[in-house]
């Protein structure tokens, strides 16, 4: 579902500054399809790790490359299309949020991981929980005192 520029600017509203419209659906589509059944704030911690991976100086520098980073979001590699209009449209409006808005969830902080409640993943294990939101659990590196 790739958006037009106009019909973001309907949407919602009219830009402050320029978007991508393909950064836009990247960070839609990661919300979408990694945490459809979510509360709003899930979402936007699911949002918030995707731009705390862009903003880190080991991850890709946008959106779209981190989202498509080989084995970081399982998604990616067999997508469904789109099956929930609703839900899409917001993670569409958290996308909004977070690109244009500069939005984020504080209470995760700098979290970079996160899995769901139904797997116990092995490298969750080096890693300090730091909050649990709906069925994910998000993390921090755990820091190492020397």
């Amino acid at each position: 579902m790739l958006i037009t520029l106009l019909s973001v600017g309907l949407l919602f509203g009219t830009p402050t500054k320029p978007i991508d419209v393909q950064e836009l659906e990247c960070l839609a589509k990661n919300i979408y399809y990694e945490a459809p059944d979510e509360p709003y704030e899930g979402k936007l911690a699911v949002a918030t790790v995707t731009m705390n991976r862009v903003e880190n100086e080991y991850y890709p520098d946008t959106v779209c490359e981190v989202v498509y980073q080989p084995y970081q979001f399982s998604w990616t590699r067999n997508p469904y299309p789109i099956r929930e209009p609703k839900i899409y449209e917001e993670a569409e409006q958290i996308a909004w949020e977070v690109l244009m808005e500069n939005k984020r969830l504080k209470s995760i902080g700098n979290a970079m991981f996160y899995h769901n409640q139904t797997v116990k993943p092995k490298w969750s294990l080096t890693m300090e929980p730091i909050r649990r939101i709906g069925g994910h659990t998000f993390y921090v590196t755990r820091r190492v005192n020397r």
